[in-house]
């Protein structure tokens, strides 16, 4: 993952929505590049999307509020407000605060409606199934599943977090061979968009599903291709927002490997470390 050269990071990603905004919106008399490009900055991840994959939570928390300052003082369009107010919201799960994570959530479905905008509201209702589906809630969890079954599916980039949950939800109704299905139409995509990040997260999940279904040979093979492409970038939150399951996984990868069983090509100090970050966090 690489940063913006920019020197003031939250601002190049705020900077780069409103050209892209404005780029959207007059289509026809727009001329020349967005302002972000003649300034060096290519598009740029959030620089909390950085600090949350790292695993510094807090942060990553500073960084979004930042950016939701910037965003209001710039006036930026609810929808946007509301995407940020979503991660946020999940940020804000990570660390225990689910009351101030449920907040944030009805807070971006108001901006979202306030847009009149259909398609984010998948987003935002995404975002708290995830949060239902992590305190328990299945019955909230499955009439989301049932209302994302009902608009038409695009497997792209943006709708990957919606369908990757949705894959969870078919594996908890042992739903599996739809689950699986699912899972790996949104591998092929990724792959297609060389998407990396995304291709190691649904290979971690596609793990788990393996160990779910008793097949842990298969499990630690996919784990063991997913650390090693994950290392090199410093994956963490990709691997340790999956929990005990993955800690279990993990447990199994490294007794495998110092038992000196099968051909795995295992990066030990970052599946140790992987695995010690899980159980420090569940303490």
């Amino acid at each position: 993952m690489r940063a913006s050269r920019f020197p003031y990071p939250q601002l190049s990603y705020i900077l780069w929505q409103v050209d892209t905004f404005l780029a959207s919106r007059h289509q026809q008399d727009y001329q020349g590049q967005p302002l972000a490009w003649t300034l060096g900055i290519r598009p740029p991840a959030s620089p909390a999307k950085y600090a949350r994959e790292w695993n510094t939570l807090e942060q990553a928390t500073r960084y979004l509020e930042e950016e939701l300052k910037l965003a209001r003082q710039w006036a930026i369009p609810g929808t946007w407000l509301g995407r940020i107010h979503v991660i946020l919201a999940l940020m804000k799960q990570a660390q225990g605060a689910n009351a101030e994570a449920f907040a944030l959530i009805y807070e971006a479905e108001q901006f979202i409606q306030s847009q009149h905008v259909i398609y984010p509201m998948i987003t935002s209702g995404t975002a708290r199934a995830q949060l239902e589906l992590a305190r328990g809630n299945i019955t909230s969890v499955l009439r989301w599943s049932q209302t994302l079954e009902q608009v038409e599916m695009v497997l792209d980039h943006a709708r990957e977090r919606d369908y990757l949950l949705l894959a969870r939800v078919y594996f908890l109704q042992d739903r599996q061979k739809e689950a699986l299905a699912l899972l790996g139409r949104l591998r092929q995509r990724a792959e297609k968009d060389e998407r990396a990040r995304s291709i190691i997260k649904l290979m971690a999940v596609q793990a788990l599903f393996d160990r779910e279904q008793g097949h842990l040979a298969s499990a630690l093979h996919t784990l063991s291709i997913a650390l090693a492409l994950a290392e090199p970038e410093g994956y963490v939150r990709t691997f340790v927002e999956e929990g005990a399951p993955m800690a279990a996984l993990l447990e199994s990868l490294l007794e495998t490997r110092q038992r000196a069983q099968a051909a795995l090509h295992v990066p030990l100090p970052y599946a140790c470390h992987l695995f010690k970050t899980i159980r420090g966090q569940r303490r």
